[in-house]
């Protein structure tokens, strides 16, 4: 009997032009039918569920050849960083080895993507609805 391999990437993307919850859903929930439809993966929203700027998503696939899983979350990975939203932060898992973290290199007006804890914005881009500590 032949083995699979699993391959997990999660990702943090921030939504710069949501202005509520349900201005997020919409970029979640068109993210999730994409990556489910070009790539045949699993996807879900694990995390930051109340803020109207940020969202974890996690997605899976199995495949026969490591090299597979590889490609596919590499490719996933592209188009996740060609949209309007940011892709902020993506972690990889394949198979029994941890692939290394990728995190964004894109900075905003000199600072690095630090998103505030309360919103999920951008604190340089002065659109958090919180008062932010300089």
């Amino acid at each position: 009997m032949g083995a699979g391999y699993i391959g997990i990437l999660s990702v943090e993307l921030h939504f710069p032009e949501a202005g509520s919850l349900k201005g997020k859903r919409k970029y979640v929930k068109s993210a999730k039918a994409q990556l489910q439809n070009r790539f045949g993966a699993s996807v879900a929203e694990v995390d930051h569920h109340e803020l109207w700027q940020r969202a974890r998503l996690t997605l899976s696939c199995v495949t026969r050849e490591y090299r597979e899983a590889e490609q596919l979350l590499d490719q996933a990975e592209r188009y996740l960083a060609g949209q309007d939203f940011e892709l902020v932060r993506a972690e990889r898992e394949g198979g029994n080895r941890k692939v290394p973290t990728r995190e964004s290199s894109a900075s905003f007006r000199g600072r690095t993507n630090e998103l505030c804890g309360s919103c999920g914005s951008v604190p340089a881009r002065n659109s958090c609805q919180f008062d932010i500590p300089s």
